[in-house]
């Protein structure tokens, strides 16, 4: 194998923290409540994202990408918290059980904080 296949699967097969993030708007309090399965990665895309104004690339999922995008032309970046809220223990990488265990905590979360309008950027998903 070469270093560089090596490296990449090295990569591939480290542990990333994961768990549930808040970004919270300083001036009027309202947070966006989020999980990943690699945290450093969501908030490091998410600030890409807000910086270069990518309205049509936010990938917020659920998430009122469309509101957080203009807070933040209004109030600016140092008006912005980024958080992590909790970490999942990872033992073992099997990213189904990963991604269903995340969805558990993400909705606890979700219970608590109430982050929906007008208090937060999250959009309630609708039950089929």
């Amino acid at each position: 194998m070469d270093k560089r296949a090596e490296i990449k699967r090295n990569y591939k097969e480290t542990l990333r923290p994961a768990g549930i993030y808040q970004v919270k708007n300083l001036y009027n309090d309202k947070i966006l409540i989020g999980s990943s399965i690699n945290l450093d990665g969501a908030l490091n895309r998410i600030k890409f994202e807000l910086e270069f104004g990518l309205e049509k690339g936010l990938k917020y999922g659920h998430h009122a990408g469309d509101d957080l995008l203009q807070d933040w032309r209004s109030y600016g970046e140092d008006s912005f918290s980024f958080e992590i809220l909790d970490y999942l223990t990872i033992e073992e990488y099997d990213r189904k059980k990963v991604e269903k265990e995340l969805s558990v905590l993400l909705e606890m979360w979700l219970a608590q904080l109430q982050p929906y309008e007008p208090h937060g950027y999250n959009r309630r998903l609708e039950k089929k």
